[in-house]
């Protein structure tokens, strides 16, 4: 059975699309004016800045060799959070035995880093950046 593709597009549907677009554009452009801010508030000090990440899975053990080809794998999870202007890098390593790599996982790094730090600098705000990483999983 073959489902029918539109062909044909009305500019009334066009336009729609044009403008999400040109929204979209606008919104990413303040987005970057935002974080360059916050960049320069970051290098004087008023704010500690960081920007966080998920690296995608990394199979445990890896190598070249066929050896390595019918070996089961355990597949390790590497959360970054890297603050910008001291350079200073923290990493959450799990294995899938441990956890996996949905919200509850990103939060409990977030919010382990945050809680660092609290302690280390208490009463400086703290802006977080990030991209789409809220579970990596789009599917759902």
């Amino acid at each position: 059975m073959l489902v029918g593709l539109r062909e044909s597009y009305d500019s009334e549907s066009l336009a729609v699309n044009d403008d999400a677009y040109h929204l979209h554009q606008e919104e990413k452009e303040l987005s970057r004016l935002e974080k360059a801010a916050d960049k320069e508030k970051s290098q004087k000090g008023e704010i500690k800045l960081a920007v966080y990440d998920l690296q995608a899975v990394l199979p445990v053990p890896m190598g070249q060799t066929s050896a390595f080809y019918y070996k089961s794998r355990l597949n390790c999870f590497n959360f970054t959070v890297t603050e910008i202007g001291s350079d200073k890098t923290v990493c959450f390593f799990w294995h899938e035995g441990l956890g996996h790599r949905g919200v509850n996982e990103i939060g409990t790094g977030v919010y382990k880093y945050l809680d660092a730090c609290s302690s280390s600098s208490p009463g400086q705000d703290v802006v977080l950046y990030s991209d789409n990483c809220g579970g990596q999983q789009k599917n759902r």
